[in-house]
């Protein structure tokens, strides 16, 4: 499908260029047959360039997200995840797409489309991380809006979940707005944006500091591919002994069994 629209575009190119290129070279005998080899040979190269670079901003790039909000709520023993996507295929057509959520293999765990006509169809489990495609109701055609609501739900009984919620942009976007909410007596008051291009020391990775109250809402413009986006927080003294406490009765009780 997606060859289609190289097919397309490609033949308007290569039309064009001869319709151009072929009144001249028929003058060979006037412009003498090495320069008309030459003009052919960057004439080809041209067409090659184009498709190769058509090709990779086609396949590679199966769909643009216009907008992600994504809200995460810390319950304790229960993390919530509620996400609206929107965004359209770069395909002639499509019918699913592509996503993962990582969780503990001891823990419980949900995912849902809420989107009517949208559901869930598994892929494959690599370790923690889970894969799924998200099967649209039709068809939905190149560049027509797509819009749909998913929640995510984990069980936390273990205390295993760490204190940030973390982003990677894995395709093309407009905008990402990330919102994080904790009980206000679990956490201190200041919260930290990363944004990093695979880890935290590369160049050009920034930290900024932000007041903290429990609720934090975080909008980003044309977030950059395959750049993460991390909101990290520190727990609560009381907190943090909870999680410690948890951590420590389990670990006792898988030494005695």
């Amino acid at each position: 499908m997606q060859d289609s629209i190289v097919t397309l575009v490609l033949d308007a190119i290569v039309v064009a260029v001869v319709h151009q290129v072929l009144p001249f070279l028929s003058l060979a005998d006037e412009i003498g047959e090495k320069l008309k080899i030459f003009i052919l040979t960057v004439l080809f190269l041209l067409i090659f360039v184009v498709l190769l670079v058509m090709k990779k901003a086609i396949h590679h790039y199966t769909f643009h997200i216009t907008k992600e909000k994504a809200i995460m709520e810390y319950q304790r023993d229960n993390i919530v995840l509620y996400q609206k996507i929107s965004c359209y295929t770069t395909l002639v057509k499509a019918r699913k797409i592509h996503t993962r959520k990582t969780w503990f293999s001891n823990e419980k765990f949900k995912f849902q489309v809420q989107t009517e006509g949208f559901y869930i169809e598994p892929h494959k489990k690599i370790g923690y991380d889970n894969e799924y495609y998200i099967v649209f109701p039709r068809d939905f055609k190149f560049y027509e809006p797509i819009e749909f609501e998913t929640k995510f739900w984990g069980e936390n009984k273990n205390c295993r979940f760490e204190n940030f919620y973390w982003v990677d942009i894995e395709c093309p976007m407009d905008l990402l707005v990330i919102e994080v909410r904790l009980p206000r007596e679990c956490c201190t008051g200041t919260i930290k944006k990363k944004v990093f291009f695979k880890h935290e020391e590369a160049q050009g990775s920034t930290v900024d500091v932000e007041i903290f109250d429990g609720v934090y809402t975080w909008k980003i413009k044309d977030p950059k591919l395959n750049w993460s986006y991390v909101l990290e927080w520190e727990w609560s003294k009381s907190e943090k002994e909870r999680i410690m406490k948890t951590r420590k009765m389990k670990f006792l009780k898988q030494k005695s069994n």
